[in-house]
């Protein structure tokens, strides 16, 4: 009855497996299957593909060559005192492309770097804990690459104020001549109450003025000029690329005609930024909407290889063991019954002689 009930732990074990079986036994055997690794190293690039996508203002007409060179024009004949958006205008989508291309040959760089990265398993990691690895991998590569990105500009940043750079358009320093233009001087400029010749991020609201009497026609929204077109972008945010009208107004005057189609960035696709997020917000993210990565856990399972597959699990005894052990206990009890039955046959015979013996001799007394 006992040999029946009792649990016992049994070892399976399975060569060559297929990732179906594979599968098959994980949904049932989690806790203890173990499948060694022939191969221990394995590059991400065989199971892992990470993908992103760009803020839509990366694929947008607002960075690409025509209409920069479309713009153009509308600033060769306006002064750059007081600078205004007319004047730096190029800079400034030409700074938004290049955040678009620069991000993005980051990007590519460090996933070719990230790709090459080997998984090290000796067991095959189940598919539980081997998403969780590689969702922390992912984290931790898009950390890192940020702050390289982030730690490389600022540094540009820096060098630039510490060295007092001239803006190619003057709108950190005015350069002017004394005496009949013998003798070249500078003056820093003010934005408001800040000196550029402190701080590289000295802002004020962007304007279209008309000239020569500097009437202010227009005020973008979320647009500034500063001290330099890369620390006034940071700054700035993209409402009015978002508002047609903002857009048809902006058109008006930087160009000359209105030939170009030029579009306003939809609102309604879903974003993980705001409208107003400010362009140092959108780099701070390396410009990304959104990071998808797809895992090949069969791709992972095919290249580790593995030779085997073991599992242990509880079970009862079978009725072949039951009967065997039953079949044992009983021929072992007729081996002592053999044993012990003559013994106890004379024993038994010795007592009954005993007391007739002992009766016989006192008779005789």
């Amino acid at each position: 009855m006992y040999t029946s009930l009792v649990k016992i732990t049994k070892t399976t074990n399975i060569n060559v497996p297929t990732f179906e079986k594979y599968s098959q036994l994980y949904s049932t055997h989690l806790q203890a299957l173990t499948c060694p690794c022939t191969t221990i190293s394995i590059d991400y690039k065989k199971f892992l593909n990470v993908e992103y996508t760009f803020h839509q203002v990366c694929s947008s007409i607002y960075v690409t060559n025509d209409w920069i060179n479309y713009i153009a024009p509308s600033f060769a004949d306006q002064p750059y005192d007081p600078p205004n958006f007319v004047w730096t205008s190029t800079n400034i989508f030409q700074a938004l492309s290049a955040f678009c291309e620069l991000t993005n040959k980051t990007i590519s760089k460090s996933l070719n770097r990230f790709y090459s990265n080997q998984y090290i398993s000796a067991m095959i990691t189940p598919v539980h804990i081997f998403e969780s690895q590689i969702q922390s991998m992912l984290e931790q590569f898009i950390y890192s690459t940020t702050n390289h990105f982030l730690l490389s500009l600022q540094t540009i940043r820096d060098t630039t104020q510490a060295n007092a750079l001239l803006s190619a358009k003057q709108t950190n320093i005015l350069v002017y001549f004394l005496y009949e233009n013998t003798i070249a001087t500078v003056a820093p400029l003010y934005y408001d109450d800040c000196d550029c010749g402190y701080s590289a991020k000295c802002i004020v609201q962007s304007f279209i003025y008309s000239y020569p009497n500097l009437t202010e026609l227009f005020s973008i929204p979320g647009q500034y000029v500063g001290c330099f077109p890369l620390e006034s972008l940071l700054q700035s945010t993209l409402e009015c690329f978002y508002n047609q009208t903002c857009v048809d107004i902006l058109h008006s005057y930087l160009v000359f005609n209105s030939s170009m189609n030029v579009t306003a960035l939809d609102a309604s696709l879903p974003s993980r930024f705001f409208v107003n997020s400010t362009i140092q917000e959108l780099v701070n993210k390396l410009m990304v909407e959104q990071w998808n990565r797809s895992t090949m856990y069969e791709r992972y399972f095919n290249a580790c290889q593995p030779i085997s597959c073991t599992y242990n699990y509880a079970t009862r005894n079978d009725i072949i063991y039951i009967i065997t052990t039953l079949l044992g206990l009983i021929g072992g009890m007729v081996t002592v019954l053999e044993l012990f039955v003559p013994l106890l046959v004379k024993l038994a015979r010795w007592k009954k002689r005993a007391p007739t013996e002992q009766t016989g001799k006192m008779k005789q007394l």
